[in-house]
């Protein structure tokens, strides 16, 4: 579901939400992560 900015903000209360608050919320350390390595960062532009 795809919520727009001020249907989050209500949802929320309008008060933002930091990283390391979500982080040490109960239960967060069984959440896996997994990042996938980035093998290119920059492509050449293509003028075609």
């Amino acid at each position: 579901m795809l919520l727009t900015f001020d249907e989050y903000q209500k949802l929320t209360g309008g008060r933002g939400c930091k990283i390391a608050d979500l982080l040490a919320l109960p239960g967060s350390e069984d959440i896996e992560l997994e990042i996938p390595a980035m093998r290119e960062l920059v492509k050449p532009a293509d003028f075609n």
